[in-house]
């Protein structure tokens, strides 16, 4: 079988942003895509996140599936997208109803849990820049990004 190379711009959903590494665990590995109605897998090898994060050009690897296409139209496929969970071998079992509920109500606890934790752990992160804790050290300790640190810390001057 022979291969291809295809590169496309995959655009994030509207209102998200792609971080500048969010590909980088997926090079070299085959994952899933899709085009229309069409399913693949296919082998990303390189990616490049834009510096706004609203989009990633992607150079895949694909085998036959797509041959047929024109290549000079690649760049404008409908929905063309790749993602990062594997496309099931098998059909997937079928969902026990109970364990869903159960898993449901833990979800709801931990995140009304979080929602109560944030205002808490904003105060930290502000007392911790007030103090000259630097940024990294709170990147680190908290797990947020740059970015959201130094939004939090910005919130209280305003």
């Amino acid at each position: 079988m022979s291969t291809r190379l295809l590169t496309f711009v995959q655009r994030a959903e509207p209102g998200d942003v792609f971080s500048q590494t969010a590909w980088h665990s997926q090079i070299g590995k085959e994952i899933p895509f899709n085009v229309g109605e069409r399913r693949g897998r296919c082998k990303l090898i390189a990616a490049q996140v834009a510096e706004d994060g609203r989009s990633a050009q992607l150079t895949v690897e694909t085998d036959e599936i797509l041959h047929e296409l024109d290549p000079a139209l690649y760049w404008q496929l409908p929905g063309m997208s790749i993602g990062f969970s594997p496309i099931p071998a098998e059909p997937l079992p079928p969902t026990d109803l109970d364990a869903l509920r159960r898993l449901g109500r833990r979800h709801q606890r931990l995140r009304a849990d979080l929602d109560a934790l944030r205002p808490e752990l904003t105060e930290q992160i502000r007392a911790a820049a007030t103090a000259g804790v630097p940024q990294v050290e709170i990147v680190k300790a908290t797990g947020y990004t740059r970015d959201r640190v130094r939004t939090i810390v910005a919130e209280r001057t305003k």
